[in-house]
């Protein structure tokens, strides 16, 4: 493992050897009283900006507390009275930023500070009334972050205060942010109104760079794979089964889905705009003249729930059935995201396939020049799954028993954080990840200290 990404060039070839480290499943639910219970399902992660602490929500408001190089469980929180959302890291790796599942008085758009070094919430940000929170995004220079609900606001805050800095409304429709690396200017997408750019000291000015909608690249309602929630247990005290090597492909159903912008990230010398949808296909965009510049596919599944490996100079085969899959919730509740690598040459992102996905960004040349980008054919950009092509590696082992939801990089090293509904992975380079033969490292998350 290389302990500097930024020296580091990462290749969806050289990615495809990766393999999972260690891999986790959510806890059972608490109590002993009998009553139905539903099964909690990893809907949202986040790692800190040093990458010494990573976290893993799920639905019913639970908070793991991971150790990303070690691959271990540091503790284990629970917020029944909020629920937890989307989750993001402040600068200190002891705090972090969620937006509550459960509405707080008539408020359901309340963000919630939470200390994890002693379980504490400290504030609490009611902004956004009684819409819901889909994002969080924090500033990498500033106290500051953004946040964006499903009304179509976005507002920015400073963390230490609970007042909002600045509010605006973008359309009606759900939208999505982030900060470039300078965390100096941030951009708000939505299909409402399409790409803009805001620079945060006059953000109540309104924005400096705007592009509409890219309508004739993006599916707005089609027929897909709709995996169904975790259905309820008559045994509220029966364990989550670990994810399995073994384990056949996650029931789905077939229906109606309007597309859904899920995710924007940018890229780490801020020339590109990663824009990812909830079928799996991403946007690559300009960062400067919004113009998107590549359009790459979702991998489709086969019958079985597989797909395989790409090469450069092919891309993945459709298979007979055509039906895309919804990474996450239709509702929103799980939103599918992706990831630049530190050395910003590789975008991962999540599949329906049960592996993470490696896009290479080399065709499109020297990013750090000033030279305009040039538009390409996303199909074509070299990709490959993480754990297809591991040496050794046994049929099935690499991969999670359903749908990948969200991806999150290490900020330094050569390390992913993979989670999909039923379970959490940490990619390695092979042969680190070797931990004995036949065997991925998978394991349930430990129970709960009883101090924690």
């Amino acid at each position: 493992m290389a302990a500097d990404g930024e020296s580091t060039i990462l290749s969806p070839e050289g990615m495809a050897t990766w393999g999972p480290s260690k891999s986790f499943a959510p806890l059972p639910p608490p109590g002993g009283d009998g009553t139905p219970k539903p099964l909690q399902t990893f809907a949202a992660a986040a790692m800190s900006e040093t990458g010494e602490r990573a976290v893993l929500a799920t639905t019913d408001g639970q908070l793991h507390a991971l150790q990303p190089a070690g691959g271990y469980l540091q503790a284990y929180h629970r917020s029944d009275a909020f629920g937890v959302r989307a989750v993001a890291f402040t600068h200190h790796e002891a705090s972090v930023l969620y937006s509550a599942g459960k509405p707080i008085g008539e408020r359901s758009g309340t963000i919630v500070q939470h200390r994890l070094h002693d379980n504490t919430a400290v504030r609490m940000y009611s902004g956004h009334g009684s819409s819901r929170v889909v994002c969080i995004a924090v500033c990498p220079t500033r106290d500051i972050f953004l946040s964006t609900d499903e009304a179509g606001a976005v507002v920015l805050w400073s963390v230490g205060k609970c007042n909002a800095v600045s509010r605006c409304i973008m359309g009606s429709e759900p939208c999505v942010a982030c900060f470039d690396g300078s965390g100096s200017v941030f951009a708000v997408a939505s299909p409402a109104f399409g790409i803009a750019l805001y620079s945060v000291v006059t953000f109540a000015k309104g924005a400096f760079a705007s592009a509409a909608a890219p309508r004739d690249n993006l599916r707005r309602r089609v027929r897909a794979r709709v995996v169904p929630p975790l259905a309820k247990t008559a045994d509220a005290d029966a364990p989550v089964p670990a994810p399995s090597d073994a384990a056949p492909a996650a029931p789905y159903v077939v229906d109606d889905h309007a597309e859904r912008w899920t995710h924007v990230c940018c890229s780490p010398d801020g020339k590109l705009l990663a824009l990812t949808t909830s079928l799996g296909a991403t946007h690559l965009v300009d960062a400067f003249s919004l113009a998107v510049v590549a359009v790459v596919p979702e991998w489709t599944p086969s019958d079985d729930g597989d797909a395989p490996a790409s090469s450069a100079s092919s891309a993945s085969p459709a298979p007979s059935s055509g039906l895309p899959t919804v990474l996450g919730n239709p509702d929103g509740t799980a939103m599918a995201s992706a990831a630049f690598t530190p050395c910003g040459r590789c975008l991962v992102r999540p599949t329906a396939s049960g592996r993470p996905e490696s896009v290479s960004l080399a065709p499109f040349g020297d990013l750090t020049s000033a030279s305009k980008i040039p538009a390409i054919d996303g199909k074509t950009l070299p990709r490959a799954l993480l754990g297809s092509a591991g040496a050794g590696a046994t049929a099935g082992e690499a991969r999670h028993p359903d749908p990948v939801i969200g991806v999150v990089v290490h900020p330094s090293r050569a390390l992913v954080l993979s989670f999909s509904a039923t379970a959490a992975a940490l990619w390695t380079p092979a042969p680190a990840h070797r931990a004995a033969p036949g065997s991925a490292g998978s394991a349930a998350l430990p129970a709960p200290p009883a101090s924690v």
